[in-house]
């Protein structure tokens, strides 16, 4: 005769099913337990003790668990070797018919879906890819979840390992049957083609999306449109739909910036070699005297992605010239830019409901500080041919009201 399940092993089997591709943290009280393979795992990867739980008689498992408060300490480490972990929550305080507490999944973390300011680095960009090709073209999307930064574009699949040598994706979605054999990524996740090539969610209850499908490049049925729905698929399956901003996705193309080979950037020295220990000497960190860190990431996109348009490189070149020829009023400036916080990161956290009160204060505070340098520049010196820049400030300050008139100050 079959051994009987307890009602809290066949909760674990029935959340798990839909997990099986991650380390599921299952909240027990104070703790966070895993079992049996991911219990080994655990054990194995943060030096804890491995033993064992039995759920009713003869029914024993592998178990190690972390305490619920030392997650943020442990959750680097799995991370950064390319796990994901998929964290379950009570979500009740009393038990349920069956005698026990309902749970479920709250978030999936893995390399290329942090927000923890810890994991991160500042001064660069954490991206999430999507591939998908067919003959000789290749579609990719990819976004940072941090910031809200979406992308999109067409490649020639000869080029993959050149764009991927420039956004050096944390992850990588692809099928199985297209893994891509590159240096230049983290850990690489594969999707059903199905995943690919249809909403895995129910389309009507997401009005959001006709933002996109009005594009031309996705209503003809692309190897791009293909791998913007894995994107937003794996990011609604990862319970991170929130982040996508359908009205700013861009799409981009390639031919109208500088092709770079991995080879020719290694060469250059844009960017720190990470492969060479204490290795600071690059072309970024000589010019990047930048004072938030959205400027560090937009600096070292520039670097990555030279302008070949000669009219945009100009008008790049006057606004920086004007700036050096006025240093009293860039002076005054970086001042005030010290005082304002990771605004993209901030409203990132906001929308993912994932901010608290102090960093909607700070995101309040950073966009108050903001506004005050746009009417710095717009009315006493920028030149009118620069004003455009500024075109959507009003946005900004119709945000910065939304905030503050929300926000209750204690």
């Amino acid at each position: 005769m079959g051994k009987s399940l307890t009602p809290a092993w066949k909760q674990y089997l029935s959340i798990k099913e839909d997990y099986i591709d991650s380390i599921l943290l299952y909240r027990m009280g104070d703790f966070y337990e895993a079992f049996d393979n991911d219990a080994e795992i655990l054990s194995s990867e943060l030096q804890i003790t491995l033993t064992k739980k039995e759920f009713g008689k003869g029914q024993v498992h592998l178990l190690a668990g972390i305490p619920f408060h030392s997650l943020d300490n442990h959750l680097p480490i799995l991370v950064e070797r390319g796990f994901r972990i998929a964290i379950c929550e009570q979500i009740g305080l009393e038990p349920n018919s069956q005698g026990i507490i309902d749970r479920r999944v709250v978030r999936v973390v893995s390399p290329g879906t942090i927000f923890e300011d810890y994991l991160l680095d500042n001064n660069s960009n954490n991206y999430l890819m999507s591939a998908f090709t067919e003959k000789n073209n290749t579609g990719i999307s990819y976004i940072d979840v941090s910031t809200g930064e979406i992308k999109v574009t067409r490649i020639d699949t000869q080029s993959l390992d050149s764009e991927l040598a420039r956004i050096r994706p944390s992850e990588l979605l692809s099928l199985q049957s297209q893994k891509i054999n590159s240096e230049y990524y983290g850990k690489n996740e594969f999707l059903d083609s199905t995943e690919f090539n249809n909403w895995v969610f129910d389309r009507s209850e997401y009005n959001n999306v006709s933002l996109i499908e009005r594009n031309e490049w996705f209503n003809n049925n692309l190897v791009e449109t293909k791998a913007f729905i894995g994107l937003i698929n794996y990011l609604y399956r990862n319970m991170l739909f929130n982040t996508i901003n359908f009205e700013n996705v861009e799409y981009y193309k390639t031919s109208e910036y500088m092709f770079l080979d991995p080879q020719t950037r290694k060469n250059l020295g844009l960017f720190p070699d990470k492969n060479i220990l204490n290795n600071s000497f690059s072309l970024f960190n000589t010019l990047n005297i930048t004072k938030t860190s959205m400027g560090a990431r937009l600096l070292k996109n520039y670097l990555g992605q030279p302008l070949i348009n000669i009219k945009k490189i100009k008008l790049r070149q006057e606004i920086i010239s004007w700036f050096y020829d006025n240093e009293n009023i860039s002076s005054k400036l970086a001042d005030q830019l010290e005082k304002i916080f990771d605004i993209e990161r901030l409203l990132s956290k906001l929308v993912n409901y994932r901010a608290g009160p102090r960093e909607v204060l700070t995101l309040s505070q950073s966009l108050d500080m903001s506004l005050k340098v746009f009417e710095y520049l717009k009315s006493n010196f920028l030149p009118n041919k620069f004003q455009k820049l500024f075109t959507n400030s009003h946005k900004i300050k119709y945000i910065c009201d939304l905030v503050n008139n929300s926000f209750e100050k204690q």
